[in-house]
């Protein structure tokens, strides 16, 4: 077995026609495993998954793992926006508190307004599954550089 640092860092970035992904990992010294992951929502059910890839490459450690994704630029500027369930919220709001109300389009931005999009956790999944695999081999690789 090759000496490695406990210390090290890689970055993979990979896109599809939809998104961007980009997953971070970093690693420093400890005595036991310790994983930590800062992600999505749309990520939490494959986090065992995910744990388990680097379980299988490295015995310990202390790892920080970021998977951020954004929609492609072309496709920064479609707003899959539900307007049916805007409405409906707006409609029933108004008929149930009698209120007045202002609204900012902005306020629809959250993500209980956009449409449901069963593809996108699949196809969001299997980038993020590719993208940290390829993170964790240059990780090992790059802990193996700094051990030598």
């Amino acid at each position: 077995m090759k000496a490695q640092s406990m210390t090290g860092f890689s970055k993979v970035e990979l896109e599809d026609e939809v998104y961007s992904l980009n997953v971070e990992v970093k690693s420093v010294n400890h005595r036991f495993k310790d994983i930590r992951f800062k992600m999505g929502n749309v990520f939490n059910a494959h986090e065992i998954n995910f744990r388990k890839k680097l379980e299988s490459i490295f015995k310990r450690g202390s790892f920080d793992i970021y998977i951020g994704y954004n929609k492609n630029q072309n496709q920064a500027l479609k707003l899959d926006l539900d307007y049916t369930k805007i409405n409906s919220f707006l409609e029933d709001f108004t008929s149930e508190t009698k209120a007045t109300i202002t609204v900012n389009p902005s306020d629809f931005l959250r993500g209980d307004f956009y449409k449901e999009d069963e593809q996108k956790e699949e196809n969001l999944t299997k980038l993020a599954s590719e993208a940290l695999e390829k993170a964790l081999i240059s990780l090992k690789e790059n802990r193996e550089e700094e051990g030598a």
